[in-house]
Formats: C-alpha cells, structure tokens, sequence
C-alpha cells in the first residue's frame, strides 16, 4: 500500500474526524477506501469506465475489456459486490465522507414524507411488495440497526455502551494505516502517537493496534454497518 494524496498527515491528530463525528456507514468507507486491493481494483476495473462529465458507468466498455476473462469475473460491479459488499456504483477511494452518500438500496426511509407520528426512539420503512422482498427486508434489517447504534451512541437509547465496539479507537486506527502507508515503522508510530507510553510499551501498542486496523480495512468494516459490536478488536 501506497500513501495517497488524499491520506491526512497521520502525525497531526486533528487532521482526523473524531469518534462520534461521522455515521456508521462513514467509518466503514473510511477503512475500505484504505485497502490496498480496494484501491488496485478501482483503478484497473472501474476509474478507467467512468463518465468524467456526468459520473455515469459504461458498463459494457468494462465486460469488453474483461472479454478473456471468466464470466463470473467479467461483471466489474459483482466483483466489488462480492469481495466488499458494495451495493451501488464504487466511490474512488479519494472520495471524502463528505462526498460519499450511502444509499440504502432496496428500502426507502421515511423521513417526513409523509404523515406520521414517531418516536425519536422510532423508524419507519417502506416496503415495496411487488419486489422481492428479502433483500429489502436484509436491508431494512440492516440501516434499523446503525440507527439504533447511532441513538445509543447519543444517548438517546439505553443499550450496550459504547466502548464495546471500539468506536473510540477508529480515528487512532486510521492514523496507523496511513502511516503505515507512508513508510513509517512501527517505531515511528509508536513515538508520534503513543508518545505518553514507556517506549516498550508504546512500541507494541502501536503494533496491535496496527494489526487491529488492518483487520478492520481488511474486512471488519463491513460489520460496522450490520452490528457495531464486531467492527474492532480493542488492545
């Protein structure tokens, strides 16, 4: 892995969002668009088929180009479906939070649309019964959950504390991939950021919390959507 462009200067701890800045879904894009194979792929299966006026896919330039290719691996959007869990049209990984706007997919979230009453404890969704209704049903399952996550975060919902899923730690695993990234040894990490730490004790710090990181961008991040709980391992 590279360090990118977009990468902040993981030496500054301000230069990343805190804990409770961002959504759910924002934090899992956060350790994706980190992943290297995530970054190879963009680049070779999708960044060359994108429309730069409007952002549209040409999709079938991108099977074209695949033709050798066997027939399951041909369909550029599968694969990214199949190996991360991306629903709709991949971002490029310089994509910022700001930019990246989840969809939900198969279910519309009523927010004001219409004439009901809710509880702030309280989600309404619509379900459209002449599509299949498993998938929307997997999806409402899922955006139900990281708004119950992000209401117990707030405070607004009793439930599991937040330390139980680490969110606490997402900005400190960010630093360590990016500076990973750059060139930086663990020995580096570990006196940047764990300055405050005897030095044997920073220095392995620094390497599980590393390896805690990549696990996240590795494949843990498609669990913070679902369940918050399993998305980190906590040294």
């Amino acid at each position: 892995m590279t360090h990118a462009m977009w990468m902040p200067d993981w030496t500054a701890a301000n230069a990343y969002p805190r804990a409770n800045a961002l959504r759910l879904l924002q934090w899992s894009w956060e350790f994706l668009r980190r992943s290297p194979r995530y970054q190879t792929l963009y680049d070779e299966l999708i960044r060359p088929f994108v429309d730069k006026n409007d952002g549209g896919f040409d999709s079938d330039a991108a099977r074209n180009a695949r033709a050798n290719m066997e027939p399951r691996d041909r369909n550029a959007l599968a694969i990214f479906r199949r190996e991360f869990g991306v629903r709709i049209l991949p971002p490029p990984p310089e994509s910022s939070v700001e930019d990246y706007i989840p969809e939900v997919g198969w279910v519309r979230v009523l927010e004001g649309q219409v004439n009901l009453s809710l509880k702030v404890t309280e989600i309404g969704v619509v379900f459209d019964l002449s599509l299949p209704l498993a998938p929307q049903i997997e999806e409402a399952a899922r955006w139900v959950e990281e708004v119950a996550d992000d209401l117990r975060t707030s405070g607004k919902l009793p439930g599991v504390a937040e330390s139980r899923n680490r969110r606490n730690l997402w900005p400190e695993y960010l630093r360590l991939l990016d500076a990973a990234a750059s060139g930086a040894t663990t020995k580096d990490m570990a006196a940047v950021i764990y300055p405050r730490l005897d030095n044997d004790s920073a220095l392995q710090t620094a390497r599980n919390r590393l390896k805690a990181a990549q696990e996240m961008r590795d494949g843990g991040y498609r669990h913070i959507n679902f369940k918050g709980k399993k998305a980190g391992v906590a040294i």
